[in-house]
């Protein structure tokens, strides 16, 4: 079963890097361009990870990292961020963001954690079939 990755931007480039670099996995993209599009498809259509751009207009990343988390709790966020500063990475983490990735051009660290993402989704899924047995 295919792993569904929303990647909430409005620059293509980072649904572009992201497909890029999941060419072999098995996962369904999907891009939205604004918060509010993401908190939509959420409540609607089952996401595992949730990649966001800390550039997008009508929300702050932080606010909808919160948002996503008291919606869909199991979900796991990623933040690409342009610029580099503590005091978001520290408050993303807070709210529940899975890891921060800082500055453009970080392909191998978004990789990895986009990896990590899909293998811990897959445990719990495992985990939670076992429970019902």
């Amino acid at each position: 079963m295919d792993r569904r990755i929303l990647i909430v931007s409005e620059d293509s480039q980072l649904t572009w890097d992201v497909k890029n670099l999941l060419s072999g996995e098995p996962v369904e993209q999907t891009q939205v361009r604004s918060g509010q599009a993401c908190l939509d498809m959420i409540v609607s259509t089952p996401v595992e990870i949730v990649v966001i751009d800390d550039r997008l207009q009508d929300m702050q990343a932080v606010d909808l990292i919160k948002n996503i988390k008291s919606t869909v709790r199991d979900t796991i966020v990623i933040l690409g961020a342009y610029k580099h500063s503590i005091q978001q990475e520290i408050e993303a983490r807070r709210v529940g963001a899975f890891y921060c990735i800082i500055g453009p051009g970080e392909y191998d660290t978004l990789y990895q954690f986009l990896l990590q993402a899909i293998a811990l989704e897959n445990r719990h899924l495992l985990s939670k079939h076992r429970q019902r047995r």
